[in-house]
C-alpha cells in the first residue's frame, strides 16, 4: 500500500511540474511576434500534405502559373499556408491518407491535424505550440525513465524533468514550429534503448531493443538526416564503453545484431538505401561531407565555440551560473566529505552507462561541429535531453556521497534550480520569439495609406515569404524576380488607386543600399513616383516608401 501511495504521489508530482512548465512556455509563446522562415516552410508543408511530396524542393508558391509581375492580395499569399477544406487529413480516410498522402513528413502531417482541431485556417502559432506541448510530455516521460533506469531513484529522475523542461532550450523548441521535439525524441528513445542493451542477457531482448532504435531513428530520418549522426554517436559510445569494460561477448553480440538487422532493411526497403546515398549526393550532402573533410581548423574552433556557449545558454544557467552551481555542489560535496571517512569508497550506481551519454554527447558535438553548415543551435539540441540526465545525475551523486541529511537534500536541489533558472531566464536566452517583430509592425502600421507592396528579387524566398507575413492586412502585393526583370517591364506599376507604395528590396551580401538606390531612381524615371526614402530594416530586408 506504501508502496503504490508513494508512486501515486510521484505520478501526480510529475503532473504537476509539467503543467507548471507548459504553464511557462506558454507565457513566452504568447509573447512571440513572429516566425523563422522554416516554421513558415511548416505551416506551407502542413496545408496540404496530400499533394506534396516531402522531398519537393520548399516555398511551392512560385509553381503557380501567372504569380510574377502581377497584383495579389495579403490574403491570396496567406491561403498558401492555411488548412482548408479536403486540405485537412479530418476529411480523408485512414486509407485515403496511407494510399494518396505523398509526404514522408510526420510533423507536418500533425500539425495538419492540430490546425484543423483548432478551427482557424490561418497560419497559428498556438497549432504548433499544443503540437509541441504533446511531443514534449512524452519525451518528458522518457527522460524520467532514463534518468530513473540510471539512478534508480524517482526523485532524482524527476531533477531531471524539471532541469530540462524549465530549460531556455526546451522553451524555444516549444516555441518554434518545426519537427524538432519528434528528433529530440527519437534520440531520447535511441539513448534509452542502448542503456537497456547494456544490461541486456538475452538474445531476443536485443533484437527488441535494436528495433526499437531503428524505429526512432528511421521514422524521424525524412525530417532531419542528422538524426543519423546522433545514432552513430551513440553505437559509438556504446562499443567504446564495451570494450573498454570488458564486454566483448556483449559488443560481439550487438555488432553481429547491428549488421544483420541493416542487411534485412536492405532486403525489405532498399530505397531507404537509395535516400541515404541521393542525401549523400545533395547539396545538403555535399555541405556535410565538405565540412568534415576541408573545414579549416580556425573555422571549427568557431563553431565548437558557438554550440558550447549556447549549450550553457540553453540548459539554463548560461556560463556565469554554471560556474556559480559547479561551486556550489564542489563546496557542499568537501565541507560535508571533511566530517566523514575521507578514504570511504564514493558509490555511484550505473558508472557505466553515464559513461555512454557522456560519450554519446562528446562524440555528437565534435562531430556536429565538423558537419554542420550553419551556426544554428537547433541542429546540435539533439543531446539536450541526455545532458539534463547527466546534470541530474552529477547533483544526485554529489548530495548522496555527502554528510547532508536527507531533509537538506531537497533544499539544495532548490537552490540549484532556482539558480538555474534564474539566470537562464534573467539573461533571456529564450529564443524564437522575436519581440522587434512588434515595431516592425506599428511602423508598417503608420503607412496605411499605402495600399501597395512591392518585393524586389522575389525569386529569393527566404526573403520573399517571411516579409510577406509583415506585409499589413488588406493590402496589395507584386513579386518582381529579379532587378533584370524589372528593367523590362513598369506597366504593371501604373496602378489607378493609390499612389504610394512600399519597396521591399533583399538585404543580402551580393546586395546594398547603393544597389538599392539605383533601381529606385530607375524606377523614378520611367514611372509616375518621384521621390523615396528608407522606413525599415526587418530581418532581411530594406523598406523603401515610393511616392
Amino acid at each position: 500500500m506504501k508502496e503504490r501511495l508513494a508512486q501515486k504521489k510521484y505520478v501526480f508530482l510529475f503532473v504537476l511540474i509539467i503543467i507548471a512548465q507548459i504553464a511557462v512556455m506558454a507565457y513566452y509563446e504568447n509573447s512571440k511576434q513572429f516566425y523563422h522562415i522554416d516554421e513558415i516552410y511548416s505551416f506551407e508543408s502542413a496545408h496540404n500534405v496530400m499533394l506534396y511530396s516531402h522531398d519537393e524542393e520548399g516555398f511551392r508558391i512560385y509553381n503557380q502559373d501567372k504569380w510574377y509581375n502581377q497584383w495579389h492580395s495579403k490574403e491570396e499569399l496567406m491561403e498558401h499556408f492555411e488548412v482548408q477544406g479536403d486540405q485537412s487529413l479530418l476529411n480523408h480516410s485512414i486509407k485515403e491518407i496511407v494510399t494518396g498522402r505523398k509526404s514522408g513528413i510526420l510533423y507536418e502531417c500533425a500539425l495538419n491535424i492540430m490546425c484543423s482541431l483548432l478551427g482557424k485556417t490561418e497560419p497559428n502559432k498556438w497549432s504548433g505550440f499544443i503540437l509541441n506541448c504533446i511531443l514534449f510530455f512524452i519525451l518528458q516521460v522518457m527522460i524520467f525513465k532514463m534518468a530513473y533506469y540510471i539512478m534508480q531513484t524517482k526523485a532524482g529522475a524527476m531533477v531531471a524533468v524539471i532541469l530540462f523542461g524549465f530549460s531556455a532550450g526546451a522553451i524555444s523548441l516549444v516555441l518554434y514550429v518545426r519537427f524538432y521535439y519528434l528528433c529530440l525524441l527519437s534520440a531520447a528513445f535511441i539513448s534509452y534503448f542502448h542503456l537497456r542493451l547494456w544490461n541486456c542477457k538475452k538474445n531476443w531482448q536485443m533484437i527488441i531493443y535494436l528495433a526499437g532504435v531503428a524505429i526512432a531513428g528511421v521514422a524521424v530520418y525524412s525530417c532531419q538526416p542528422y538524426i543519423m549522426t546522433y545514432l552513430g554517436s551513440t553505437i559509438i559510445a556504446f562499443i567504446l564503453m564495451g570494450i573498454l569494460s570488458k564486454k566483448y561477448k556483449l559488443i560481439l553480440k550487438y555488432v553481429a545484431l547491428l549488421v544483420a538487422g541493416t542487411v534485412c532493411v536492405g532486403i525489405v526497403r532498399f530505397e531507404i538505401f537509395l535516400n541515404v546515398l541521393s542525401m549523400a549526393n545533395s547539396d545538403f550532402g555535399q555541405s556535410a561531407i565538405k565540412g568534415l573533410l576541408h573545414r579549416q581548423w580556425e573555422k571549427n574552433y568557431e563553431y565548437m565555440k558557438y554550440f558550447f556557449l549556447k549549450l550553457l545558454s540553453h540548459v539554463g544557467a548560461g556560463i556565469i551560473g554554471t560556474v556559480v552551481i559547479l561551486i556550489l555542489l564542489l563546496t557542499i560535496f568537501f565541507s560535508t566529505r571533511i566530517k566523514r571517512d575521507i578514504k570511504k569508497h564514493i558509490e555511484f550506481q550505473n558508472a557505466e552507462m553515464v559513461g555512454i551519454l557522456i560519450a554519446t554527447a562528446v562524440i555528437f558535438f565534435l562531430l556536429q561541429c565538423r558537419l554542420l553548415e550553419a551556426m544554428a543551435y537547433r541542429y546540435m539540441s539533439y543531446y539536450y535531453p541526455i545532458i539534463s540526465v547527466l546534470f541530474a545525475s552529477g547533483i544526485v551523486f554529489v548530495l548522496q556521497n555527502s554528510a547532508l541529511k536527507k531533509r537538506y537534500v531537497c533544499f539544495f536541489i532548490a537552490i540549484i534550480v532556482v539558480l538555474q533558472l534564474g539566470f537562464g531566464y534573467s539573461k533571456q536566452y529564450v529564443d524564437e520569439i522575436y519581440p522587434e517583430a512588434r515595431e516592425m509592425k506599428e511602423i508598417l502600421a503608420g503607412y496605411q495609406e499605402c495600399d501597395s507592396v512591392l518585393f524586389i528579387e522575389a525569386r529569393h524566398a527566404h526573403q520573399y515569404y517571411r516579409d510577406g507575413f509583415l506585409v499589413p492586412d488588406g493590402t496589395d502585393f507584386c513579386a518582381v524576380e529579379s532587378l533584370d526583370a524589372l528593367k523590362m517591364d513598369y506597366d504593371f506599376m501604373d496602378r489607378e488607386n493609390g499612389r504610394a507604395i512600399l519597396c521591399w528590396f533583399p538585404k543580402f551580401d551580393w546586395n546594398n543600399e547603393e544597389d538599392d538606390y539605383r533601381a529606385l531612381d530607375r524606377i523614378v524615371n520611367v514611372t509616375q513616383y518621384s521621390s523615396y526614402f528608407k522606413i525599415l530594416e526587418t530581418y532581411q530586408s530594406t523598406v523603401y516608401y515610393l511616392y
